[in-house]
């Protein structure tokens, strides 16, 4: 887990230098523990950056920039990746790589937030995902497997856990978001009597190049 390098104005030079576009305003809209994310807005076109702030590669980036590609070839609206000016779909500045997507309007709900007609909605969505990912070719996620889960040691995750609490504290995040990261680590810590048991389901998971599976969260309501 890393501090983020970014704010505003080296962003916009950021998306100047990388992507050629000018921006007229980039305002920070999400940060936590795994990326720091900006709406970049410039002219009528509104994109979104993401900085990662936790461990990826560029091989995973485009993995998903292609996954996003393919579902879009098949009518389902995803924000897609932008490529920079060496036709790349993320930069490296620093010791972090940055990514920027298309920016989708809409509303997000919590799931305590979630009406029937929209569940309904979420369901059948995730059902034409899932339908069109039928014969794509994915990268079998290394961690996903039997072994794994086998010889998962909760004592280990758990101090490691312990040891970016404090770290946590140092980020540059809102009292009331610290809060809440705490309070969901702290509940990490505590599932970890649970995950062993089951792990071994993990199998049955529909996988993918970045999340192992969907709910309806993921999806955005226009």
């Amino acid at each position: 887990m890393k501090k983020s390098c970014l704010n505003e104005e080296l962003v916009k030079e950021l998306v100047w230098d990388n992507y050629g576009i000018k921006a007229s305003e980039a305002r920070i809209v999400g940060f936590g523990v795994m990326s720091s994310r900006y709406k970049i807005s410039s002219g009528n076109d509104v994109y979104f950056l993401k900085e990662f702030l936790s461990r990826t590669s560029r091989e995973k980036i485009r993995q998903e920039a292609e996954l996003l590609n393919f579902l879009k070839s098949e009518s389902i609206p995803v924000a897609e990746f932008l490529k920079t000016n060496n036709d790349k779909y993320c930069v490296k500045h620093e010791d972090r790589y940055i990514c920027m997507q298309e920016f989708i309007d809409g509303d997000c709900y919590e799931r305590n937030d979630f009406s029937n007609e929209f569940m309904l909605l979420a369901a059948q969505m995730l059902g034409k995902i899932d339908a069109s990912l039928k014969d794509y070719k994915l990268k079998d996620r290394p961690k996903m497997t039997i072994k794994d889960c086998k010889s998962y040691n909760p004592r280990r995750v758990i101090r490691g856990t312990e040891s970016l609490l404090a770290k946590i504290n140092e980020l540059k995040i809102t009292p009331k978001k610290l809060e809440k990261t705490n309070k969901e680590v702290q509940h990490l810590i505590k599932l970890q009597g649970k995950i062993k048991k089951h792990k071994k389901k993990f199998k049955n998971i529909t996988y993918s190049s970045s999340h192992g599976d969907y709910r309806c969260t993921n999806l955005m309501m226009r």
